[in-house]
């Protein structure tokens, strides 16, 4: 009997419609619709399948459990009963990224994430027969907690180097990684392994920048030395500024100011800002749907300013926005 999985892929609100038809295209069975996140089931070959084909969806989670918890102690009760071996092996790093709690009694995300990280580590001890400190020096596995009128569903990120060679298996033939090759090596390893191209998105986690755009620059040149030294061709690194990611909206909009500066590491640049929310907080709160042209603007300035590729949902839009930048700023006639 195959086996089946739940996962729960988190999209920008508005994105709910298209999300649902891409989930369905691909044959899953949808359990439930939410603001800003959709529920499936999939067989075994889905995880790589919906980390390779859902364009709209934010990341693809596996669920781990769901229960009431109205209680810190409830809480950690119910999540140390979990099974965590059977999701994190021995040594993995598994930092709670992120907790969200909406019309719950436990509405303190920083304390959700201390007691859901205390409760897995005793868990783990337990299943590892470990005394001591237990070991986090390998792959991550992010962990999310949600919060929904005291309803909480645990769910593990499912991207991992694994993940990313079954989905060139499949046919993927690029690899996107959020973190930059910085949670899981490995995956550096992977596009080098079968010579694929590896865009090197930048990202933080808890980390204030002093200098932002130096500091962007930094990060980025660290998972360019992994790639390398990985063996990944210089030719097949492309590197992403991650718009809408780690940064608050002020940052997001000064490092939209300065793409040009990213030219200086040396490899193309890909420019992600499709109906990201950072536009919709210009237009005051438009949907998503309704950040088509805010997208084609920042197409042309990207560029102006040297962006290589751009990732969007409008391609006719921004396919024709860049192909008359690129012959006004570059003097590029041949693409148009």
């Amino acid at each position: 009997m195959k086996k089946s999985y739940t996962l729960i892929s988190p999209c920008f609100f508005g994105m709910e419609k298209m999300l649902a038809r891409e989930i369905k295209d691909l044959g899953f069975e949808i359990i439930k619709t939410e603001d800003g996140r959709i529920t499936y089931k999939t067989g075994e070959d889905g995880i790589a399948k919906a980390n390779m084909w859902l364009r709209c969806a934010e990341r693809v989670h596996l669920k781990v459990a769901e229960f009431e918890a109205k209680t810190f102690d409830e809480l950690f009760e119910n999540t140390k009963r979990i099974n965590w071996s059977r999701y994190i092996p021995y040594g993995a790093q598994f930092p709670v990224s992120k907790a969200s709690s909406i019309k719950s009694k436990l509405y303190s995300t920083t304390d959700i994430q201390a007691i859901v990280k205390k409760a897995i580590v005793d868990s783990l001890k337990k299943s590892y027969m470990e005394t001591g400190m237990l070991k986090e020096d390998k792959e991550k596995y992010p962990i999310y907690v949600f919060l929904h009128k005291d309803k909480v569903t645990i769910s593990i990120d499912t991207y991992k180097s694994k993940t990313a060679e079954e989905a060139i298996k499949a046919g993927a033939d690029i690899i996107n990684d959020i973190w930059g090759a910085k949670y899981d090596k490995n995956i550096a390893s992977i596009a080098a392994k079968y010579d694929t191209p590896i865009i090197l998105m930048h990202n933080r986690e808890n980390k204030p920048y002093e200098n932002l755009m130096e500091d962007v620059k930094k990060d980025l040149q660290e998972s360019i030395d992994i790639a390398l030294e990985a063996g990944v061709k210089k030719e097949n690194i492309i590197l992403d500024p991650g718009i809408g990611f780690g940064k608050t909206y002020e940052q997001n909009i000064e490092v939209l100011n300065r793409l040009g500066e990213l030219r200086d590491l040396g490899y193309p640049i890909l420019l992600g800002t499709s109906r990201k929310s950072v536009l919709g907080k210009i237009l005051e709160g438009s949907t998503p749907k309704e950040r088509v042209n805010a997208t084609v603007a920042t197409t042309v300035l990207g560029v102006r300013d040297g962006v290589d590729i751009v990732r969007v949902h409008d391609v006719k839009e921004n396919k024709e926005a860049a192909m008359v930048a690129d012959a006004m700023y570059r003097k590029n006639k041949q693409s148009i």
